[in-house]
């Protein structure tokens, strides 16, 4: 709760700020809830159940669910293959937020990877530990919406959470696989451990596909070690090829203190994707420029019509402190700083 004691003449503009500020509290608490549960609990069927408990509070959200038997059928191979070694399925939930009847949708795609063992590249302990918080890109999309819900804008925006568990199994994906996504570019899958690009990229095609006429895509996720090494923990990772889009979220950053550092992404990453048996493969067998290449590899599920940009929060998306880890809920205040002032204009 804030009391703000000010001059009349600043009453209206305060309470505007006051109340954005309050929304956008209230949606990065609800991601921080999410994403800081016991993954044995939040499972991809959880996530999708309290997603759509949190969005009936709010007329203007519906929710889409693609069960695991639809996600075949709508040819998503990338998530399949990252969910089908699990007895939790993978899911994939669209939120739909329809603020005004008609105009551009905005869409936010968010990695769910409810719990990461690496797959049959078996993650060390250690590195397994947080592995619980690699859906915190999904979280921070559905606190997104939620706020913007909260604050009533007069916008169209689609929500895609693409959920899945990485864990070993009989039927786990194997390295060497080939997957077909939906937009049917296929994937060699070398590494398991390098699942969330998977699901992103299905989660991303199938967004344009639903949406070709989009405003634009932005994807958010806990994807690689690598940007910590590059950013630390106070910046997020920004790739995009779009000079427009990575101007605003750069200032949406600045202004917010959500900031983010921009990394290349162009045709120089390509070697980094080659597969010798596939269109693409999922990670450089040089071990080079991680985080870029993979975002190289997800430009490729986005049509260049549709402004895409790409946000590594694997620093950001966690407090540390005192040798604890909680969700923080970033990077929901770069995103609705950059939603407020592109309404704005």
């Amino acid at each position: 709760r804030i009391t703000a004691l000010c001059r009349p003449e600043e009453v209206d503009r305060l309470e505007t700020i006051l109340r954005q500020q309050q929304a956008i509290a209230n949606g990065m608490i609800a991601a921080r809830r999410l994403a800081d549960l016991p993954s044995d609990r939040c499972t991809p069927q959880f996530v999708v159940e309290a997603a759509q408990t949190m969005c009936a509070a709010f007329p203007a959200l519906r929710c889409e669910i693609l069960d695991e038997q639809q996600i075949v059928e709508q040819g998503l191979g990338l998530l399949h293959a990252v969910g089908k070694g699990v007895t939790c399925p993978p899911r994939l939930l669209a939120i739909h937020y329809d603020g005004i009847l008609d105009g551009p949708v905005r869409c936010y795609v968010g990695k769910g990877i409810t719990f990461d063992t690496g797959g049959l590249w078996l993650k060390e302990g250690a590195g397994m530990y947080t592995m619980k918080y690699d859906m915190c890109g999904a979280a921070n999309v559905l606190g997104m919406l939620l706020t913007v819900a909260e604050l009533g804008l007069s916008v169209r925006i689609m929500g895609v959470l693409a959920l899945a568990e990485n864990a070993i199994g009989p039927d786990a994906m194997q390295p060497g696989t080939v997957a077909r996504a939906c937009n049917g570019l296929t994937v060699e899958i070398n590494n398991t451990d390098a699942e969330g690009r998977l699901v992103l990229a299905d989660a991303i095609a199938w967004t344009s596909q639903r949406h070709p006429q989009a405003r634009y895509i932005i994807d958010m996720a806990t994807l690689t070690g690598a940007v910590v090494k590059a950013l630390g923990y106070e910046l997020s990772g920004l790739m995009t090829q779009n000079e427009p889009l990575r101007q605003a979220l750069t200032d949406a950053g600045k202004q917010s203190g959500d900031e983010v550092w921009s990394l290349p992404l162009d045709v120089r990453l390509k070697k980094q994707t080659h597969s010798a048996i596939a269109d693409l493969c999922n990670t450089p067998t040089n071990n080079a420029a991680i985080s870029a290449s993979a975002a190289w590899l997800l430009h490729h599920f986005c049509p260049p019509s549709i402004p895409w940009a790409h946000l590594d929060i694997s620093g950001t998306a966690l407090w540390r402190e005192n040798g604890r880890s909680v969700a923080s809920g970033r990077p929901i205040p770069l995103l609705v700083a950059h939603l407020l002032s592109e309404l704005a204009r």
